[in-house]
Formats: structure tokens, sequence, C-alpha cells
């Protein structure tokens, strides 16, 4: 017997309120595959929440777009916390 799919979806939306992608990971997670999401964090969300085969890693919170140096301080910070696995 072979071991279960591992699937790596990756994310600029929220999860689980993007629904297209909370369908796809749940369809995938009901077919007996294990499910990693890498996604936004919104306010109130837990840095990483499992539902059935499903986890989410929520790894940076959105931010406006009007300013490119706080995007990228977003991203470097969500980096070196994703460094710390």
């Amino acid at each position: 017997m072979s071991a279960p799919l591992r699937v790596c979806l990756i994310s600029k939306y929220l999860y689980p309120h993007d629904t297209r992608l909370r369908q796809q990971a749940l369809a995938l997670g009901e077919m007996g595959s294990e499910v990693d999401i890498i996604c936004l964090r919104g306010d109130g969300q837990p840095p990483v929440e499992r539902r059935g085969r499903v986890t989410a890693y929520r790894v940076m919170r959105p931010t406006p777009k009007d300013s490119m140096a706080r995007y990228l301080l977003g991203a470097l910070i969500a980096w070196r916390n994703s460094a710390l696995f």
C-alpha cells in the first residue's frame, strides 16, 4: 500500500475565507491526500491550523501595496519567521 499523496498549495489569499482554495484543499483531503497550505494570515487567525487532513501555515499579514518598503519589510519578517519552523 502506498503512502498518501502530500500536496502543498501556496496562496496570496486567506484560508479558509477564499472559497476556491478551501474547496480545493477539502477535495484533496477527502481523496486521502495530506494538504499543506501556505497563505496570508488575517486578524485573529492562528499561525498554524489543522482541520482534518488540511494544515494551514499563515506566514504574513496582508499589507497595503501603497508602500513598497512596508511590503518588503512584511515579506522579510515572514521569511525570518518561516525559517523558525
